[in-house]
């Protein structure tokens, strides 16, 4: 694909891909599911095992201030849940919230979040209850078998969560933002007490912290980093994603904002042994705060999208930006929704999308390479409007070649031939489930 990539650049088509269309291709959805009682539940992130099996991660809101973590995996060819794993709050005022998931070398489970108070962690209790200062709270990473067991939970202090990754040699990477001073491995990184920088850290395959590096300024006018997407290229090097506002040095020099702006997206790079190796600064074709997520194609250029919320207008489409190992921009265009990579490294691209002039809605599919946009189809039906759109959080792909989405229910929907309704009625949130064969 990178080699597409460059060429593309004499295509002035590639700039969207709505320019160029390409053909509407027959796509199925093997299944869909949802995971909801009668109160708030969300799904924030999936994977796929070498199995082709489904773990998806969210949380349940079990009471009006407290939320349980989940992480289900379920059956590659119907979706049948084999088992779930919930991250119980068991005092008052604590909560757990599931943001990101990973496959391990071996099939193992990487799930990491935030916690408060005392949580259970399907065996295993973690205490934050006296968590300094109050208002952080504290991450976790817990590692689960490809059975389901926990094997271990470590906590983070001063740190939230938003993205995890793991090596080949089984290192695990989480991405985020702290406030407050921060330590790792014995080192400081921090000693500040207010404002909030971002962070990346790594950890050895039992959970032990190995080194952090923290995105920081000086200037007390800054407002703010944070680390959203991680991954890792092909020869181990460490890819970090995210969001800015005010002037941040990633890991080398500081970078600024771009004149006129009040967000930028941000991309750095370093070594499995955190030695630190570029940094730069991602255009976004709009200011305003959004999520900024990092891939790498099958044959390693970097990929950096930044995508809105799922709640958000769809006509705020987020930017893609594919560069090359210097960190130079070769390819940009406009997509909707998460992405993930298919077999032969063309970006799959899916949202659900509301008409709210006709009250219903679609499943939006495509897929993109660099001639343009290759395939585009609809599937399912809204059956029944809500108050607000259907969104879909994060995207994975399989070994088989399907591709697992992972978002909100709102309303009522058809798909995957079953009609899928919210369990606590129309103000009600699921968390939704859907494999696709494209």
């Amino acid at each position: 694909m990178k080699q597409l990539l460059i060429a593309c650049l004499a295509l002035s088509a590639c700039s969207h891909y709505e320019e160029n269309l390409g053909q509407t291709r027959d796509v199925s959805a093997r299944w869909a599911i949802t995971v909801g009682t009668r109160q708030e539940e969300a799904a924030q992130g999936v994977a796929i095992d070498s199995l082709g099996d489904v773990v998806a991660v969210g949380y349940r809101q079990t009471a009006e201030v407290q939320r349980a973590g989940f992480v289900t995996k379920r059956v590659a060819s119907d979706g049948s849940e084999r088992w779930t794993r919930v991250f119980q709050p068991r005092s008052a005022d604590s909560y757990a919230d599931t943001k990101a998931v990973a496959i391990a070398p071996g099939d193992g489970i990487l799930a990491a979040g935030i916690f408060l108070g005392r949580v259970d962690f399907a065996g295993i209790t973690l205490d934050a209850s006296d968590s300094t200062p109050a208002y952080v709270s504290p991450a976790f990473v817990a590692k689960l078998s490809s059975a389901g067991d926990v094997v271990w939970v470590a906590a983070i202090p001063h740190v939230f969560v938003q993205a995890i990754e793991t090596g080949a040699d089984g290192r695990i990477y989480v991405t985020g933002g702290f406030v407050g001073p921060l330590s790792v491995a014995g080192t400081t990184l921090s000693s500040s007490s207010a404002g909030m920088g971002g962070m990346v850290i790594a950890l050895d395959r039992d959970g032990v912290a190995l080194w952090g590096r923290v995105f920081t300024t000086n200037q007390a006018s800054a407002g703010g980093a944070v680390g959203e997407g991680i991954a890792i290229a092909p020869n181990g090097d460490v890819l970090v994603s995210g969001e800015f506002a005010g002037a941040y040095e990633f890991g080398g020099a500081v970078h600024q904002l771009p004149a006129g702006r009040q967000y930028a997206s941000f991309l750095t790079r370093f070594r499995a042994n955190g030695l630190y190796l570029a940094s730069s600064v991602v255009p976004q074709s709009r200011d305003q705060e959004g999520r900024t997520r990092v891939s790498v194609d099958p044959a390693g250029a970097t990929v950096v999208y930044t995508a809105r919320d799922p709640g958000s207008e769809p006509s705020l489409a987020p930017a893609v930006h594919v560069l090359d190992d210097a960190q130079h921009e070769v390819w940009s265009g406009n997509l909707r929704g998460p992405i993930a990579f298919t077999d032969d490294g063309a970006l799959f691209t899916a949202q659900w999308m509301d008409h709210r002039s006709a009250g219903k809605g679609t499943l939006e599919l495509a897929t993109v390479d660099a001639t343009g946009f290759t395939w585009s189809t609809t599937l399912g039906t809204r059956i029944v409007a809500a108050a607000r759109y259907s969104g879909l959080r994060a995207a994975a792909a399989g070994p088989d070649g399907g591709v697992a989405l992972v978002g909100d229910l709102t309303g009522t929907i058809g798909i995957a031939g079953v009609e899928l309704a919210l369990t606590g009625g129309q103000l009600d949130v699921d968390a939704l489930v859907i494999m696709i064969d494209p």
